[in-house]
């Protein structure tokens, strides 16, 4: 018996993501059906083998079938990494319940069962009408209920010690004492973030992206360890000073005199650099790449996640603009940790300054990050995709853009900058 499999999946990884499985089965097409994935956390690959699973359930085990897929992650879980995972106890890997009640109905059948890869979206019927039924699956109103009732006999337990390492063993000892809780002080900071991101991207995030998105790899290593504190909020700013002794005027924003917090501190002190800072960065996102978004605490801390969407004129599908995102993560990131610096120079050094100096470091400091673009693209990672990348990511902020060469990103002999764009005020901060 021949059976097509297929997923889908809206806002996938994010919390109101929904999960379908697609079962199609030309012999029998009544016999085919549309699932929603139960459970919490909803990802793509999830459903592909809620698929395979339910089709092992319901047909006799003495029956042949040939499963035909797009998915290489169900073929090679199921064909190739099962004893591996197995050995290891199954730590670290993702839908585990799934693969190990799909595995006890593989091994109680008498009749074979083999699996082929076809192409997806390539024209196949089968795999279209299955495509269409995981579709169905996500609109359903109520999600389906699986078995994952494994018998004891079936269900190894432990791992091999001799396929486990000191990480893996680490990781069982965390799991074992139960769940991760979230400090008290990151749980407003999570929601607020996660409010802005969803703003930005139309998703919700939830606390596993949310904390991923900070070690984006295109945020510096400064830039992440002040997001991992204000995402605790362990900065000694605020309210933190009123109960000690001799230092509560601390407590006052060395700016305006108001309550200093960072909220206050990066988008909200009107005489602060934060209201120079941004408005920079509004002055200087290249014209025909859509409006900038308003700039907030949250979308800050969660500026590791933002991908930006547009909807295209000539299908009308919304897709990823990905160098967009890129430049924006690059943006935000560098203006909030120049803010970050400028107040603490300021407060710690009695530092002022000009608006026409927090010009110059907001420039020097996005000029830091396309030199180093320029460079990894040219002397370390000379692939195309990355140069495609590079130059696709500063594309409109460069200055004299029209008299560089094409591939300047690869380039080594050529000075590439950026366009300064003007105060809006003439007036430095106070």
């Amino acid at each position: 018996m021949t059976i097509y499999t297929d997923r889908s999946c809206t806002n996938n990884g994010s919390l109101d993501a929904v999960c379908g499985s697609g079962i199609w089965v030309p012999d029998i097409p009544s016999a085919s059906r549309a699932i929603r994935v139960p459970g919490d956390k909803h990802l793509n690959q999830r459903g592909e083998v809620a698929a395979v699973l339910v089709v092992l359930q319901t047909t006799a085990p003495f029956v042949p079938i040939l499963f035909k897929t797009d998915s290489m992650y169900v073929i090679a879980g199921l064909m190739a990494h099962l004893p591996r995972w197995e050995d290891i106890g199954w730590t670290g890997i993702a839908n585990s319940d799934l693969f190990k009640a799909t595995a006890f109905h593989l091994r109680r059948r008498s009749a074979t069962t083999d699996f082929l890869w076809v192409k997806g979206h390539s024209g196949e019927e089968g795999n279209e009408r299955a495509d269409t039924l995981a579709k169905e699956g996500t609109n359903k109103d109520e999600a389906d209920t699986l078995d994952l009732s494994i018998p004891p006999e079936f269900n190894l337990r432990g791992a091999k010690l001799s396929a486990m390492t000191q990480s893996m063993l680490y990781e069982r000892v965390l799991a074992h004492k139960g769940p991760k809780t979230v400090h008290p002080a990151a749980l407003t900071p999570l929601d607020m973030t996660r409010h802005a991101i969803k703003e930005t991207n139309g998703v919700m995030l939830d606390d596993e992206a949310l904390w991923k998105s900070i070690r984006c790899r295109d945020l510096r290593q400064p830039v992440r360890q002040l997001l991992y504190r204000a995402m605790h909020g362990s900065h000694r700013l605020g309210k933190f000073w009123q109960n000690v002794p001799g230092l509560v005027e601390r407590e006052a924003c060395t700016y305006c005199g108001d309550k200093e917090s960072l909220e206050h501190i990066m988008t909200g002190c009107d005489n602060g650099p934060g209201k120079v800072v941004w408005d920079l960065l509004h002055d200087a996102w290249p014209q025909g790449r859509g409006a900038p978004p308003n700039i907030t605490l949250g979308l800050i801390l969660g500026c590791g996640a933002i991908q930006i969407k547009e909807t295209s004129h000539e299908t009308g599908v919304e897709q990823l603009r990905t160098n967009r995102s890129r430049l924006m993560r690059i943006l935000i990131s560098e203006s909030a940790y120049l803010v970050w610096v400028l107040r603490c120079e300021r407060t710690i050094q009695d530092r002022t300054h000009s608006g026409e100096t927090i010009r110059r470091r907001w420039a020097m400091a996005i000029q830091r990050r396309l030199e180093s673009d320029h460079t990894m693209a040219c002397r370390t990672i000379r692939t195309e995709s990355h140069v495609r990348q590079v130059q696709g990511t500063w594309d409109g902020l460069l200055l004299n853009e029209q008299a560089l060469p094409e591939d300047w990103a690869k380039r080594r002999e050529v000075l590439v900058g950026i366009k300064l764009p003007r105060l809006r005020r003439p007036e430095p901060p106070r």
